[in-house]
């Protein structure tokens, strides 16, 4: 190893490093006889949580280092925060802590304590100097270096003072035990140089980094690398220890062999430094040798598994049956409830050799009246048992509803139980389930309760649910028609029928008049005569209410128009249908004056103060064109019409 450091001190005397090292898991090896010279981050947070950091107060902009010992002997490491990375002059506080020593690198990360600290610094200076006193070989340390300045500089460190030593690699995380996962570990940057492992049992790799699972004896010994660059080629090599596992020993079990008793596991073998660990069936762990069960837990009827651990080396796991017996539960069966003077039997579910009643009984069942009992027996194994207390009650409900006051067919009406009970179930005349609820709405039938008290007696009633006949809305209107001119005021006439002796006692009427942002218009009469004062479609709504709330509702339409409007088809044929070319409304303007034209401009009809009353005249079938004027209209109304003949 002594040629390897000095080719390290040659070629490596000064290590320029990029600051990737911010976590432990990611921390960069160090070693000695190198000078590390690296970018310290800004802005980068605080170091993870989980260490103890000491004495730093905070640890902004972290980088991590690892070293592992090689010579013995204090080891000096002075560092420096400098902007000034050619002369070195110190112009930045920069802290450290320094935890070890551990005999491997494998979950180091977790072990960063108070107790693992070794030297620590807060101070203000842009220097720092970590002491390591009587460092072993082999051993392992940890640096955390943080940039509490926060500004740009680099940060120097390198071994200045002491006769112990670091090695430059290779590293492993050993030791190991057999089935780990073996880490080999390369000081050398992969950006420049390539890697050639050799070791135990075959073993090659040209990674830098490699890991080897689940390894055996036959991987333990030496690992040698040799890394290469254009210029350079360095040999270095690391020894892995691997333990075997240790063999777990049989255990003997004595002690009460019913459940709830105490137990004692005593294993066949004591081990030196050795920590004997438990596994029971329903997955619990205990430590201890020998180990007191106490009580017994009936989990572990299954079989208790024994391995130990030396030197962090685990066994393979020993399972033995053991004979542990279950105390009997046992279970009564029978009604928990008497409704009036009923009695109810009561029997164990299971067969004993013995019973035993808190009634005095001794078989296997028992008549019992209203009460509280318990069940005693004794298994095949002797092993004693009591049932949870059963208790039997007796109550005798009455199934009751509440006045039902008249309503309206078609609606529901709710509808109550008159008592307190566990349940409720309402059915319907088809004997289907309406709700279990104290009360339920129904639209009217045969109506079924049946009560369930706390103590599950039943109490059930039918009655009907009479309904009155909601009334029959309709109306008309003067005039009848339902395209209508302005001005429109249309007297509505209601019909409504009311229903037996449910007198009508409220009208409401509602249209909307078609304007954004207005709301219905309302009339509370009963033959309203309502003006329209605009034009457009207008759905008029009567809602008619009898003395007891009962209600019914019609609607129509009526369309408000400000000028004649001329049909695009009539078919005059005779059958009184459509038979005319009609322009309604035509009336109201005098000294009107219609147009008939055909398809190339020829007029084939001209009627003044028109009646409506041109069948057509025989034309054929065919598109026609048409103008009809009046001194009161604002401009003339054209278009095509189709005339159809079968």
């Amino acid at each position: 190893m002594k040629n390897l450091i000095i080719l390290l001190i040659v070629f490596y005397s000064s290590i320029s490093l990029n600051a990737q090292n911010n976590s432990c898991v990611t921390s960069a090896p160090f070693c000695t006889g190198s000078v590390f010279n690296f970018p310290a981050n800004v802005n980068a947070g605080e170091a993870e949580a989980g260490p103890d950091y000491g004495c730093l107060g905070s640890q902004p902009n972290p980088a991590w280092y690892f070293m592992q010992v090689e010579d013995p002997g204090d080891i000096t490491i002075f560092m420096v925060g400098t902007s000034n990375p050619v002369n070195q002059t110190p112009t930045n506080d920069i802290d450290f802590i320094c935890y070890g020593p551990f005999n491997s690198f494998l979950n180091v990360c977790s072990q960063l304590t108070a107790a693992n600290t070794v030297d620590c610094s807060f101070s203000a200076a842009p220097t720092e100097t970590v002491d390591i006193a009587d460092a072993q070989s082999g051993e392992f340390y940890i640096i955390l270096i943080t940039n509490y300045s926060n500004t740009p500089c680099n940060i120097i460190f390198s071994q200045t003072g002491g006769a112990g030593s670091t090695s430059c690699g290779p590293f492993n995380n050993g030791p190991l035990c057999v089935g780990q996962d073996l880490q080999l570990l390369s000081f050398f940057n992969a950006a420049e140089y390539t890697f050639s492992w050799t070791g135990p049992n075959g073993f090659t790799s040209s990674e830098q980094n490699p890991i080897i699972p689940n390894i055996t004896i036959d991987n333990a010994g030496t690992y040698t690398l040799v890394t290469a660059n254009p210029t350079d080629t360095t040999t270095g090599s690391t020894v892995v220890e691997i333990a075997p596992s240790p063999n777990a020993s049989s255990f003997a079990i004595q002690g009460d062999s019913c459940i709830g008793g105490t137990i004692q596991l005593i294993p066949d073998s004591v081990f030196a430094n050795a920590t004997y660990n438990w596994g029971f069936p329903n997955g619990n762990t205990q430590n201890g040798n020998p180990l007191t069960i106490n009580p017994l837990d009936s989990t572990v009827v299954a079989g208790i598994t024994l391995t130990y651990t030396i030197d962090g080396c685990t066994s393979p796991p020993v399972t033995l049956p053991i004979d542990v017996y279950p105390n009997p539960i046992p279970f009564i069966t029978g009604e928990n409830h008497t409704c009036a003077d009923e009695t109810t039997i009561l029997i164990s579910t299971q067969n004993y050799p013995s019973y035993s009643w808190s009634n005095s009984d001794t078989t296997v069942s028992s008549v019992v009246l209203e009460g509280s009992f318990v069940l005693t027996v004794v298994n095949q194994y002797g092993c004693v048992g009591s049932s949870a207390p059963f208790v039997v009650t007796n109550s005798d409900p009455r199934s009751i509803v509440n006045d039902i006051i008249p309503y309206c067919k078609h609606d529901s009406i709710l509808i109550e139980s008159d008592g307190t009970f566990a349940s409720y179930a309402w059915y319907d005349g088809k004997g289907d389930l309406m709700t279990t609820n104290n009360s339920t709405y129904t639209l009217g039938d045969k109506v079924t309760l049946v009560v369930v008290d706390d103590f599950g007696c039943k109490d059930s009633v039918q009655f009907d649910v009479p309904s009155t006949l909601p009334p029959v809305a309709s109306f008309t209107t003067d005039p009848l028609y339902q395209t209508v001119l302005l001005p429109a005021t249309i007297q509505y006439w209601d019909t409504s029928i009311p229903t037996g002796s449910d007198p009508l006692v409220a009208w409401i009427w509602t249209w909307n008049p078609n304007t954004p942002g207005q709301d219905d218009f309302v009339v509370f009469e009963q033959h309203p005569l309502i003006n329209f004062p605009d034009t457009g479609y207008r759905v008029i709504t009567l809602v008619v209410t009898s003395e007891i709330g009962c209600k019914d509702t019609v609607s129509n339409w009526v369309y408000i128009i400000d000028k004649p409007f001329v049909p695009n088809v009539f078919s005059p044929g005779g059958d009184g249908y459509n038979d005319y070319f009609k322009v309604p409304f035509i009336d109201n303007y005098p000294n009107n004056l219609v147009l008939i034209f055909n398809r190339w401009g020829k007029k084939v009809f001209e009627g003044n103060n028109y009646k409506g009353d041109w069948d057509g005249d025989n034309l054929p079938s065919g598109t026609y064109y048409y103008v009809v004027s009046a001194p009161s209209l604002d401009k003339p109304l054209k278009g095509a019409i189709t005339l159809i003949r079968n």
